[in-house]
């Protein structure tokens, strides 16, 4: 029996997009994460079209970012997105034939990169691959590679749906897009249901103190056990801080 999962953002959803839903939703995943950790965003350049040619690269943060984000590594890095079932071409993604030997090359702007120890970010929505296909993979890409520069050497990152999906888990509006917040409807919407079966409750306080604690142990529930707060007040009282 296949269990639905109406809560979390699973494989399957990430596996269903295509590649511009991909790259669109890959887009937003990096301005999520930049403006949450209060990231400049201007370091970040990142192509909307799947199809572009980019010289291998789709999206390259070039102002170093600090250690201990979830996602994203440190320092510089680029990235490349993927939404395919086929093998990974090594050559064919990071060279380019020259004109002059007609030998691969690595393609001018990755280059430049992986010379300055950039990590090299592979991002696929069309694969799920445990740890050890992963290191698999960084293995095969450094080989090749190695087997035209072969000072090369520079840290290797790989996510694919099942990675994907746990990143968007971090951001409720992302369970929204995918429709897994079926209950997070309006207060309106609500209204009537919470209404008929009785479960709402009304706090009313003289102090910010008690409503503060009232409000977190409401809000310190379980995701099976949602609680929806309306804050009524007069304008001007501080309902938007009370809520931040």
């Amino acid at each position: 029996m296949k269990i639905l999962d109406l809560i979390h953002i699973t494989v399957d959803d990430i596996k269903g997009l295509n590649e511009y839903e991909s790259t669109d939703l890959l887009e937003k995943l990096f301005r999520y994460e930049f403006a949450s950790n209060s990231l400049e965003i201007s370091g970040l350049t990142l192509s909307s079209n799947p199809n572009i040619k980019d010289q291998g690269i789709d999206a390259i943060i070039t102002k170093p970012l600090p250690t201990g984000l979830d996602y994203l590594p440190s320092g510089i890095s680029l990235f490349q997105f993927k939404a395919s079932e086929s093998a990974f071409n090594v050559k064919k993604e990071f060279c380019q034939k020259s004109k002059e030997t007609n030998e691969w090359q690595l393609k001018p702007l990755i280059q430049e990169y992986l010379e300055k120890k950039s990590t090299y970010v592979l991002i696929n929505t069309k694969k799920v691959w445990v740890f050890a296909q992963k290191e698999a993979l960084k293995e095969k890409i450094l080989k090749e590679l190695k087997e035209i520069n072969d000072e090369l050497d520079f840290p290797i990152v790989i996510y694919t749906a099942d990675d994907v999906g746990r990143w968007c888990d971090k951001y409720p509006v992302f369970r929204l897009g995918f429709n897994k917040l079926a209950h997070a409807k309006g207060f309106d919407d609500w209204k009537d249901e919470l209404l008929s079966n009785k479960i709402t409750d009304t706090i009313t306080t003289d102090t910010l103190k008690s409503l503060i604690w009232e409000l977190f142990k409401g809000i310190n529930t379980s995701e099976e056990n949602i609680k929806i707060f309306r804050v009524i007040g007069d304008q001007g009282i501080g309902k938007k801080n009370l809520s931040l």
